[in-house]
């Protein structure tokens, strides 16, 4: 079919318009995306982030027969900074963790905070010999970060260490989040480590 030029260059125009609105709507759903599965206070992963990326982690470990380091770790003292200095200071106590958590991971690790004041890191193709290089880092960036606050920043962490991917990753999580109430008995900044073959 043969067009006259001036409704050519309309439909050129119109067939524009619309590939451009389908970019736009696009980007704009890959932003919303990212806002479900991010924690808007301090940018890392939230629950459903967590959840969402480490399931898919899981089965990639078990196909590679890779190890898997789940670390949960709970913000010690932030009811007392809340009680004591007020929330926003309880906001920059979360804001400064995650930032320590930011500085010891790697880009690749799934770094979230899953709610109040729990954090959840899952390092993918690491085994229980790096776990002392990960510890060794965090105990670093704990150090510098303690004359860098008016509060006190410490962690109480349980370390999980998988090589059996029988579990859910919340079973994992599970395994993870009971080592960390034993290292909180034991004192803040304590680690405990639990290995599952």
């Amino acid at each position: 079919m043969i067009y006259p030029v001036g409704d050519a260059g309309g439909k050129v125009a119109r067939l524009a318009l619309f590939g451009a609105d389908i970019t736009r709507r696009r980007e704009m759903e890959k932003k919303l995306e990212a806002m479900a599965l991010t924690d808007q206070l301090t940018d890392l992963y939230n629950r459903r982030g967590f959840f969402t990326l480490a399931t898919r982690e899981v089965k990639r470990a078990e196909r590679s027969k890779k190890g898997l380091l789940l670390f949960f770790a709970d913000l010690d003292g932030l009811k007392d900074i809340n009680d004591r200095l007020g929330h926003e200071e309880g906001d920059h106590a979360l804001i400064a963790a995650a930032k320590i958590l930011t500085r010891t991971f790697r880009v690749s690790d799934i770094i979230s905070r899953i709610g109040g004041d729990e954090f959840a890191i899952l390092l993918v193709e690491t085994d229980e010999r790096e776990a002392g290089k990960f510890i060794k880092k965090l105990q670093y960036e704990l150090l510098l970060a303690m004359d860098s606050y008016t509060f006190p920043v410490t962690f109480s962490f349980g370390i999980a260490v998988f090589y059996s991917f029988t579990m859910s990753i919340r079973e994992m999580m599970h395994v993870a989040d009971a080592c960390m109430y034993h290292s909180k008995k034991a004192g803040k900044n304590k680690i405990s480590i639990k290995t599952v073959r």
